[in-house]
């Protein structure tokens, strides 16, 4: 594939899965507005270590939420979802990017995977290589 070319498939299955949920308002100053950097090089590690080979895909959408315990106050929170990883993938990546954003990180339970609902892509493997999208129409191999 080209640096420049579409993922062949984008991983998407319409269910209900575990959320990620990443509190963007408090993030870490280093962080805010990269925090997407931060996912995608922990899968360039994770795939690499892991010799993944396969197709996934991942998801984000962002809401307000109150969410966390205990100052339950309402913030931004973006909400991560995967198809195509394996089971430890996701609890993996929650504990790196606890470490990494100070706890405001966890998986919040499930949701319903709707693409109408607004979920975008924002991370693709495929042929082991890590893809981010570069504007509706381009990906680029990072």
């Amino acid at each position: 594939m080209s640096e420049d070319s579409l993922p062949k498939q984008l991983v998407w299955r319409k269910r209900v899965v575990p959320a990620l949920e990443i509190r963007i308002d408090e993030l870490p100053d280093e962080y805010r507005g990269n925090w997407q950097t931060s996912i995608r090089n922990f899968l360039a590690h994770w795939v690499n270590k892991n010799a993944f080979s396969q197709r996934a895909t991942l998801w984000h959408w962002g809401s307000m939420s109150a969410n966390y315990v205990p100052n339950a106050e309402f913030g931004w929170s973006e909400f991560i979802i995967e198809f195509g990883l394996p089971g430890n993938a996701l609890e993996s990546l929650e504990k790196y990017l606890s470490t990494i954003f100070g706890g405001r990180v966890r998986i919040s339970g499930e949701v319903e995977a709707r693409r109408d609902a607004g979920w975008a892509p924002f991370c693709h493997i495929e042929e082991t290589g890590i893809w981010r999208p570069e504007d509706a129409y381009t990906w680029r191999l990072i």
